[in-house]
């Protein structure tokens, strides 16, 4: 992570990533505040007021919280479904973001690659639901954008959406929304199609990672977080950042990328015990270095997945019994099974 552009810069840009039942407006709340006592104006560029605005009637009505969230889920799908295009409410975001800074600067370019001039100005997408939406704005804006992902438990997400949604209904009860609340988490973090809510894959592309806390908490991360990025260098990193650090380093021993692994032990201390990956193991104990000449079994070497064909030889292998029962239909009896 480099500082220079953002010290360069009159323009950076954040977006936030949160499953529902996440208060994002609390961390929006957060980061404004830090941004402000580096002298930026923060302009919030929310995308389900975007989508509102442009699915919905202006008077529209919702019979609820559940149904105001349930629909704007279902029109963000559909919006992107029908534009074919997995970064459709990002594009209005970026129109928005247009509009908010011609009325501040007079600038008209998309990009501002070059502004001149002096205030500072901060732009909070506030949040984004799909990877193409996050993948058009780092695109877009480069280094000068910053992916913020907020996460907390699922137990307290949900008890904070069915408190919400008996709110919505004047009703003392969360209890009796639970069940609700799990039908819109399960509905938020994946919709099993290319255009559905993903916040499941989004997640994990973020630059900074942070717990739901109490908002005095939260303002001390996002801090040290922004002053990171504005050159400060005297922070170090934590335990759990030095731990991640080591994880990553030793995922990357592995050359399956199928399913790249690694793990560190770790002393209470942050002292490195001990580190391992997830790798062909060689006869004889150890595993396989890049640089043996001999005992190279990894797939990359044998030019296929070794659990991919086993699990292949297995499913064929039941399918053949079943054809030999005669339980598999018609169309599937005909299937070469050698071929899975």
């Amino acid at each position: 992570m480099t500082a220079l552009p953002f010290i360069e810069n009159s323009e950076v840009f954040f977006g936030l990533v949160g499953p529902v039942g996440v208060d994002l407006k609390l961390v929006s709340k957060c980061l404004e505040v830090e941004l402000t006592r580096l002298n930026y104006r923060t302009v919030v560029v929310r995308l389900s007021d975007l989508l509102f605005s442009t699915i919905f009637r202006p008077q529209q009505k919702f019979d609820s919280e559940f149904d105001r969230l349930d629909q704007l889920m279902t029109a963000g799908d559909q919006l992107r479904a029908n534009s074919k295009q997995t970064d459709a409410l990002a594009m209005l975001a970026v129109y928005a973001l247009h509009e908010a800074r011609r009325a501040i600067t007079g600038d008209s370019r998309i990009t501002g690659d070059a502004l001149k001039q002096p205030e500072r100005i901060a732009y909070i997408f506030h949040s984004l639901k799909h990877p193409g939406e996050a993948s058009l704005l780092r695109n877009l804006y480069g280094r000068l954008f910053n992916l913020v992902s907020v996460y907390a438990p699922r137990h307290e997400r949900l008890d904070a959406l069915a408190q919400r949604l008996a709110q919505s209904e004047t009703n003392s009860d969360p209890k009796r929304f639970r069940a609700h609340a799990e039908q819109l988490i399960e509905r938020d973090m994946q919709a099993g199609n290319e255009f559905g809510q993903n916040v499941q894959d989004t997640f994990p592309l973020a630059d900074f990672f942070l717990r739901l806390s109490s908002e005095d908490s939260m303002r001390e991360h996002i801090r040290r977080y922004i002053e990171i990025l504005f050159g400060y260098q005297f922070h170090t990193p934590t335990r759990d950042e030095h731990g991640m650090f080591n994880a990553k380093a030793a995922a990357l021993r592995s050359a399956d990328l199928s399913r790249q692994v690694g793990a560190i032990l770790a002393s209470h201390q942050g002292d490195i015990l001990g580190s391992g990956c997830n790798e062909v193991p060689m006869a004889g104990g150890g595993i396989v270095w890049c640089d043996d000449e001999v005992n190279d079994h990894r797939d990359l070497r044998l030019g296929y997945d070794t659990n991919a064909k086993k699990k292949g030889e297995i499913l064929g292998e039941i399918l053949n019994e079943l054809k030999r029962a005669g339980w598999l239909a018609r169309a599937k009896s005909r299937m070469d099974t050698k071929s899975l």
